[in-house]
């Protein structure tokens, strides 16, 4: 219904200061009351090795990279646990899991750190329904992933689908 497309378009539409804001996404969770399909796909690049890396730096890529996904996932999984089913979509990146790149230490550092979210929020809720996958698009890739949706089938939880367009050959 078209009240029901509004919410998703809500959700698209969120900008990081609330992603980052444990009371704002918990606000924006109780408008509704159940999920299908919660697409984390925030992502922060910092640009330069870990030399030119600030703490503020580090602290603000964790921010949106990680804590932003871990805020959405714990505010909004709950609602997709009394149907006993949903999906939970996480994006990472192709350096974060097979390939070091120039200049992206922090970046993929927390990019990896969600593939571990990924795979223990997935172990932790596999038995109630819920699959929880993560892609990781390479720079090119990127603006392709929203239609990988299709990957969240019954038997697709736990995974990484690298979108690399063969860079790892």
């Amino acid at each position: 219904n078209i009240l029901s497309m509004l919410k998703i378009v809500v959700l698209l539409n969120i900008f990081v200061e609330t992603m980052i804001n444990k009371d704002q996404v918990e606000s924006l969770a109780k408008d509704f009351d159940y999920v299908d399909v919660l697409f984390n796909v925030a992502g922060f690049v910092h640009h330069g090795s870990i030399l030119e890396c600030e703490e503020s730096d580090w602290d603000f890529t964790m921010n949106v990279n990680v804590c932003s996904m871990y805020l959405m996932i714990k505010a909004f999984l709950p609602k997709m646990l009394p149907c006993k089913s949903g999906n939970i979509i996480n994006t990472a990146f192709v350096a974060s899991s097979i390939k070091g790149v120039v200049n992206r230490c922090v970046y993929s550092t927390f990019k990896a750190a969600i593939i571990g979210l990924t795979k223990s929020v997935a172990a932790d809720f596999l038995e109630q329904g819920i699959h929880c996958s993560c892609i990781c698009p390479d720079f090119m890739a990127r603006q392709k992933t929203g239609r990988l949706i299709f990957l969240q089938s019954a038997y697709v939880t736990g995974t990484e689908a690298i979108i690399d367009g063969g860079l790892r050959l």
